[in-house]
């Protein structure tokens, strides 16, 4: 019997003591980034000739260490300028904007050729806190929605940005909401949780 109370006595002591000096070998191997996203998915609105829309995406580390995200190129896409995003988020959170911009007539017109008229030239621009890049791509008028995949060590995850594309400005809605949806997150009893949506005048 006192064999026995020795014995739990001793694992006890070695677990303690293994704790004590090695607790970010333990924290290491149970404790990993997760990467969350929100919105998912922004709606853009309508976009003319000559007219840009943006939309904000929220990185969060849901887990405890580093966390290092890059952005992939959208399918279909070429691309125009800057450099691959590569980020190391600096805090608990980190952000991504999206631009869709449906290039001026005049510069429609200077890249048309007999084979796509009926095409228009979009430009999506992604940008962090330093660094963007921008991509390219014909799209017909109508609705559209682009796939954006972003890859990290606290997994991998698919954004969304739907937009419309018309052919002259009158033919959109006049008003346009950003972003079209909210996601509030967790609201603890007694907080108060706010966020911002920006309404413009399309018209």
């Amino acid at each position: 019997m006192l064999s026995e109370k020795l014995r739990i006595v001793f694992v006890v002591i070695a677990l303690a003591v293994f704790l004590l000096y090695s607790p970010q070998a333990f924290s290491t191997e149970y404790l990993s980034p997760v990467l969350s996203i929100s919105p998912r998915e922004v709606n853009l609105g309508n976009i003319a000739p000559g007219d840009a829309n943006s939309g904000l995406f929220t990185l969060k580390n849901m887990g405890s260490g580093s966390l290092e995200w890059s952005v992939r190129k959208p399918e279909g896409w070429r691309h125009r300028s800057g450099e691959e995003m590569f980020s190391i988020m600096p805090a608990k959170s980190d952000y991504l904007r999206v631009e869709v911009s449906s290039l001026p007539d005049e510069e429609q017109l200077a890249d048309e050729s007999s084979d796509d008229a009926a095409l228009h030239l979009v430009e999506m621009k992604l940008e962090g806190e330093a660094q963007s890049v921008t991509f390219y791509k014909k799209l017909s008028e109508g609705m559209h929605k682009e796939a954006i995949r972003i890859s990290s060590n606290g997994g991998d995850r698919t954004i969304f940005v739907a937009f419309s594309i018309s052919a002259s400005a009158g033919s959109g809605s006049l008003i346009n909401l950003n972003p079209k949806r909210i996601d509030m997150g967790s609201v603890l009893p007694g907080k108060t949780v706010s966020k911002r949506i920006m309404l413009t005048n399309k018209g």
